[in-house]
């Protein structure tokens, strides 16, 4: 499980409500008792950082014909910009500035500035910074046969990933039941908040987001050690 990445479908599973679980194992019960053990900065990426290559490239899909494309590297860049702080508190050899993002006529550039790097941390690097790209660029044509309905729906998905993601950051634990935020979810799933609102909503969840990646005091890795007992304690439980 912890090696997934921190899988949204799967830490999320650990924070359901009580009332919303027909079965409960007492191997069940000890993993979700033990659910801060899962939990680490990967999250960044998984949660907040998809969520927000998702958005743009919605918000891109359905204001294709009026956006150009410098405008839609602008959005990619941002998406990139942020996953730079996080790769500043990540990888204790990356300072500000070792890679600069810019637009230009023949799209988005960088530069980069790294000297006798670890290469470890450099495919790490890479790693995310590819796995946002290839996310967004697949400005898909599924986007373009789906619905309205469908769309608001995953607007409202994404939008609640960064919810989910702040909470954990912030040491709130995974809240999978947004009761809070209920009504507004539902406002931007049922399309009763237009699009334009709902991505000016997003860039504010957004700030949140980073601001809470910030100041996480989440490890970067799970822990290992301490999850392997755990399993072991479950696996002893069925012989």
């Amino acid at each position: 499980m912890y090696r997934q990445k921190a899988n949204p479908n799967t830490i999320e599973l650990l924070g359901v409500d009580d009332d919303c679980i027909m079965v409960m194992t007492e191997q069940g019960a000890m993993i979700r008792n033990n659910a801060d053990l899962f939990l680490s900065a990967r999250v960044v990426s998984s949660f907040g950082n998809y969520a927000l290559a998702q958005l743009r490239r919605l918000q891109n899909a359905l204001y294709r014909d009026s956006y150009t494309e410098t405008q839609q590297n602008e959005h990619l860049k941002t998406t990139l910009n942020a996953q730079m702080e996080h790769f500043q508190r990540t990888y204790k050899h990356f300072s500000e500035g070792s890679i600069e993002l810019f637009t230009a006529d023949d799209g988005l550039l960088f530069d980069i500035d790294l000297k006798q790097y670890p290469v470890t941390d450099f495919v790490g690097i890479y790693s995310e910074l590819a796995s946002i790209v290839k996310s967004y660029n697949k400005l898909n044509h599924r986007n373009n046969k789906k619905s309205e309905k469908q769309l608001y729906k995953h607007a409202m998905h994404l939008i609640r990933l960064l919810m989910t993601g702040t909470d954990i950051l912030l040491g709130k634990g995974i809240v999978t039941r947004r009761k809070e935020e209920q009504d507004l979810l539902m406002d931007i799933r049922n399309g009763i908040i237009p699009f334009d609102e709902i991505f000016a909503l997003a860039n504010e969840f957004q700030d949140r987001f980073q601001d809470s990646a910030k100041y996480t005091k989440l490890p970067y890795e799970p822990d290992t050690e301490a999850i392997d007992s755990l399993m072991i304690k479950i696996y002893e439980m069925n012989l």
